[in-house]
């Protein structure tokens, strides 16, 4: 983002910044979920809209999460003359996030907008032939989009999200709250639980949005589609209320479906807009071609339209997304990364081997090392460390073959990382000592800084910490002199790491503690999980209040097993464990023994799915969870024994863990 770079996460970009070198910003809408910044390609002269995630800040993760489900649906949709196109994806920033350059929709002469909504503001209802012209572009949007990508559902179709261009073609646009189901294999790629009710605006939401726990699917776009063909024709909403409530009420109670419709429409559309306003969706057409027949048969119902039914519209021109496979396989590889930058490593997963498929199919050997060496870290991440290695042993020898020096060296520094978390003292060094020859005449100081801290870590596990320390100092102070914030949150978790091991615990916490900060601040979840469990170790050294402690590893632990950090989950289960132990010894409570248990069993289970079972720290949890179960049946056992009342607040937390986790741990009798 030149011109915006130095801070990117902090601020909006403005007038006259550039974007990814390339796009000139000259207006900025900001809305919930994102930023358009309209403006100039000044590669082509051409206008474009680029939406981009809001700036990172603490807490925004959700919304950083949709923002990238939207791109995603949204930049698999073909071109097609009814759909706003996606042009490009880049990532530019610190956050890993991509930005979309979309086809630029100018409003027409005498409107405040290009949506529909804005024709509808100005004229109230519109006559017969344009409201079928603009439902017809819509219908044969939504299909075509329903057909490309398996199980698409808009959610908000409605006239502020239709644009007009100036000969009068509609354009669905914003993707925002777009729920779809692709499956690669048996996996999910594209769906998002959380936001899959009450999404939506409320005048065109179908019954089924409004109560928790109903699904929805394309007919659910199809009530939307009939409650703004009815406002267009009678300049009036399909349902009446005062507030959101009431909205509601009337959606659910089926209003809609017994609205009275005029008797001058044509029957076909009558019929068809009393079928897609059905309460239940059993009752509404099931396919957008459905929906295109039925209004072209209105259209030709109609005597007052005496020119023949539109027919389908060309492929835009201004349509210029490549399609070959190694745009495809970029394309993929970029929303690989952004998932990972959220912490959604198993949709990740999904990216990187489809964009590894189209570098495959395009001969691109960096693309496919690059594949390799991302879905050797996922594979790392979710503790399957041995797999793992054979795919940065692929991306390694593709690299040496290529005689590409930086890229090796990124992919060495990978490798380092995943021998070390074996144990492999000695190949993590070597590794970590060729990735620092490699780039030590190639002038790039952000590669070799990270390459020179992959070196400190690997002195590090082998107990050197004074060799590590000016590895890690000279990194850091680069990071800062950088702005890279990610980079400067990576470097003090090592410090805190060499003071830990040098005996300065009050400055390994502090270290710690920065660590955590920063991660947050690019929403770097993997970081944030890292800090807490060493932060919390540290703490507990010095003498800190026990609940402290908790607080962080808690933390920890909830964010690890919804992300899906297997060895960090494992280690911070583990540490619970012993932690409540020590704090039930002292009362003879079964609930408090209990909840220590079953952490301890979390624990033993982790260390098991992890390849090599990871010796020593499984064989001491299997251990404390043998003495926990036997204090436990003891007090059961002899109940007058135990002491009564409430587990104590520091476990509650712990508990309500082992109760959401129960079911899905099949091994735990006492909660499950």
């Amino acid at each position: 983002m030149a011109g915006a770079r130095e801070g990117a996460a902090e601020r909006v970009p403005a007038a006259g910044d550039v974007l990814a070198d390339r796009y000139l910003v000259e207006r900025v809408l900001q809305g919930g979920m994102g930023v358009v910044c309209l403006g100039r390609d000044l590669a082509t002269g051409r206008s474009v809209a680029v939406k981009s995630p809001l700036p990172g800040r603490e807490g925004d993760i959700e919304l950083r999460r949709a923002f990238l489900q939207e791109a995603t649906v949204w930049s698999r949709i073909p071109p097609h003359p009814h759909i706003v196109a996606v042009e490009r994806l880049f990532r530019d920033g610190p956050d890993d996030l991509p930005s979309l350059v979309l086809e630029f929709v100018a409003a027409a002469p005498g409107y405040d907008d290009a949506s529909l909504a804005a024709r509808v503001r100005r004229h109230g209802r519109l006559p017969l032939g344009e409201a079928l012209g603009y439902a017809l572009d819509v219908a044969r949007g939504m299909g075509h989009a329903a057909r490309s990508v398996h199980g698409f559902v808009h959610r908000d179709l409605k006239p502020g999200n239709i644009l007009i261009t100036a000969d009068g073609t509609a354009k669905v646009t914003d993707f925002g709250i777009a729920v779809a189901y692709r499956s690669i294999g048996a996996e999910v790629l594209i769906h998002d639980a959380r936001w899959a009710d009450g999404a939506g605006t409320p005048y065109y939401m179908a019954p089924e949005q409004w109560e928790s726990g109903r699904g929805v699917d394309l007919r659910t776009d199809v009530y939307a589609f009939a409650a703004i063909v009815h406002e267009l024709l009678t300049g009036r909403p399909v349902v009446t209320g005062s507030n959101m409530w009431e909205l509601c009420g009337a959606h659910v109670s089926g209003q809609a479906a017994r609205v009275p419709l005029p008797e001058s429409w044509p029957a076909a559309l009558r019929a068809l807009v009393a079928a897609c306003l059905a309460t239940d969706p059993a009752g509404r057409p099931a396919s957008w071609a459905e929906v295109e027949r039925a209004l072209e048969e209105a259209w030709s119902q109609a005597p007052e339209l005496v020119r023949p039914v539109p027919g389908p519209r060309d492929a835009p021109a201004g349509a210029v997304r490549a399609e070959g496979p190694t745009e495809r396989a970029r394309a993929a590889f970029d929303f690989g990364v952004s998932a990972d930058a959220i912490g959604d490593h198993v949709r990740a997963g999904h990216h990187y081997r489809e964009a590894l498929a189209h570098a495959e199919a395009a001969g691109d050997v960096r693309l496919q090392a690059d594949a390799w060496e991302r879905i050797g870290l996922g594979l790392r991440t979710a503790g399957r460390r041995g797999e793992a290695l054979g795919c940065l042993d692929r991306a390694v020898a593709l690299l040496r073959e290529a005689g590409d020096r930086r890229a090796l060296s990124g992919v060495l520094r990978s490798r380092a990382h995943v021998h070390g978390s074996l144990g492999r003292r000695d190949e993590a060094r070597a590794d970590a000592e060729e990735g620092v020859r490699l780039l030590e005449h190639e002038g790039d100081e952000t590669d070799l800084t990270l390459a020179r801290l992959t070196l400190a870590r690997a002195l590090l596990d082998a107990g050197r910490p004074g060799s590590a320390r000016p590895y890690v100092e000279q990194a850091l102070a680069w990071a800062r002199a950088a702005g890279d914030r990610r980079l400067q949150a990576d470097a003090l978790a090592d410090l805190g790491e060499t003071d830990r091991m040098l005996g300065d615990l009050t400055a390994a916490a502090d270290s710690f503690r920065r660590a955590v900060e920063l991660s947050r601040s690019v929403a770097d979840l993997f970081g944030v999980v890292r800090g807490l469990l060493h932060e919390g170790t540290v703490l507990l050294g010095s003498g800190a209040d026990p609940g402290t402690v908790l607080a962080r590893w808690y933390e920890g632990l909830e964010l690890a097993h919804t992300c899906g950090f297997a060895p960090l989950y494992a280690r911070l289960a583990h540490r619970l464990a012993e932690l409540l132990d020590t704090r039930a010894r002292t009362r003879r409570q079964l609930g408090e023994h209990e909840v220590a248990l079953g952490l301890a069993r979390r624990a033993v289970r982790a260390y098991r799915e992890l390849d090599g079972g990871d010796g020593g720290p499984a064989a001491a949890a299997m251990d404390l969870a043998f003495q926990l179960e036997r204090r436990r049946d003891l007090l059961r056992a002899h109940p007058g024994f135990a002491e009564p009342g409430a587990v104590r607040a520091e476990f509650v937390r712990g508990a309500a863990f082992v109760e959401k986790t129960a079911r899905r741990f099949t091994g735990d009798r006492s909660h499950g």
